[in-house]
This record gives C-alpha cells, structure tokens and sequence, in this order.
C-alpha cells in the first residue's frame, strides 16, 4: 500500500550514485529520508553515468544520482540537482598554477587527464566540444573513471584535468584548482528515476534530493544576505551564466535573509 511505501516497509530501495554524489548531496538526502522514514530500508551502489539508464531501465536500482544531461530516455525522468563552472587541475607545481585564471587556449599543448567518454557521454561531449570551441582538441593521454581519481592523479603530475570548480578542496597541497576564464558550465549532479511505476518512496526522495541539490547555493546566499536565481527549479551558481529565455519554464529570483531567533 501507499502507507506502507512511505514507512519503508516491504523492500529495499537501491539508489546508485558516483562518486562525487556520494560525498554530497546523498548523504544529506538520506539523512533527511531517515529523519522522515526511520525504518526505511535504503542500500547504495556505485555506479557510472552512463550505466545508470540502463540501470534504472531494468529496475536494478530506483534512484539514480548521476551526471545527466538532456534526453533521459524513454520510461525515464531526470532532474538537474546542481550545475557548476569548469576548472583546471594543475600540478602545484606547474607554470600556470599561480595564476588566478587560466584561459582555455592556454591549455591546448597540455596533457590531459579524462575519464571514458563511456562513463558520463554528456560531461565528457560537453568538456571537448568547449576545447574545439577554443581552437584545439584536448590530447587525452590517461583515463580515469572517477572525478576524485583525475584530481589525484593530476597530484602525481600525470597531466591536467578539467573538473567542476566546486573541488577545489579536493586539490590538497599538490594540486591547483583554478578557474577558467570562460564560463563553461556542465551538470554535475542529477537525480533520475523511473517514469514507468509511481513509487512514494522515490518521489519523497526526488523530492528531497530537489531541495538539499539548492540548498548548498542558498546557504551561502543567506550568508551574505544576497539573492538565488532559479531557472525550471534548478539553481543557477555562475554570474555569467547565459540564460535562454525563450526556452526557460520559469525564472525565479529569491532574497535569502538569516531568520534571529529569541
């Protein structure tokens, strides 16, 4: 029944994630979902980008957290959870790696490290058509299936990568995560489900994952007292981003201000 979707009872919901998901926004998601359905009974997976259609498609897992643009495919629905600005991986130690900006033509005689195009098709169509759009095709001379792994490898001076600019953490002492001085905007994290069969469990989740994908930006915005642009209810993070009107749904801006207690 419905009601006893909603407790959790009966089955185990499968969600598959990548890596980076699995860091943020899963855990705060599943969190929430315990908080709501204590006894929910919840197993995650890794998974690819790639793998994650045909995943859902056969019903392997129920939720997908996953870099996915565009056409989900049929019997399946996505929704765009956070879009970021690209930036380049350097050694610490390499000539570009003090620089505040880096533009992308700049980067046209390097090495770079990728990841299959298998893995994430979109991400990885979307990071070469920018080179070629820039004058050059990236030379990929080592792969990696993993974000988090390109960053540690460009650690071992085995090239440079291109990777979401939220990252910048993850560089550590030996690698230099620096903005490019072009917008380029990819989506890094999206949750997808299956259209075929209504399941309570996975809309409160969709729905959840909806609000905690915006809620990283909006936490900074009501800490510095200063608006959110939501465009179709994805949260847009660049300034520079361009925006189509003509197709856009919906354009929402919201002022965030901190809420004094006592």
């Amino acid at each position: 029944s419905v009601q006893e979707a909603l407790r959790g009872r009966g089955r185990m919901l499968t969600i598959g994630a990548i890596t980076t998901a699995m860091a943020s926004p899963l855990p705060a998601v599943i969190e929430q979902l315990k908080a709501e359905v204590p006894d929910a009974s919840i197993s995650v997976i890794e998974i690819d980008s790639a793998e994650a259609l045909l995943a859902l498609d056969e019903g392997v897992i129920d939720v997908a957290f996953a870099r996915i643009e565009g056409d989900a495919g049929q019997g399946v629905q996505a929704r765009p959870l956070r879009t970021e600005r690209l930036g380049v991986a350097l050694p610490a130690w390499h000539r570009l790696a003090a620089r505040k900006t880096i533009a992308l033509r700049e980067l046209a005689d390097e090495e770079f490290i990728m990841f299959p195009r298998a893995v994430s098709p979109s991400f990885f169509d979307g990071i070469v058509a920018a080179c070629r759009a820039h004058g050059f095709t990236p030379r990929i001379l080592h792969e990696s299936r993993s974000v988090t792994s390109q960053i540690a490898m460009v650690g071992c001076s085995q090239g440079i990568a291109l990777v979401p600019l939220g990252l910048q953490e993850l560089g550590g002492e030996r690698v230099a995560i620096k903005p490019l001085k072009e917008q380029v905007d990819v989506v890094t994290i999206a949750v997808a489900w299956s259209a075929r069969t209504r399941d309570p469990m996975v809309e409160r989740i969709v729905a959840i994952a909806a609000a905690v994908g915006a809620g990283g930006g909006a936490r900074a915005a009501v800490a510095r007292g200063g608006i959110i642009l939501l465009v179709d209810d994805v949260q847009i993070e660049g300034a520079d981003t361009v925006i189509d009107v003509a197709r856009a749904g919906e354009i929402t801006f919201l002022q965030l201000v901190p809420l004094v207690w006592g």
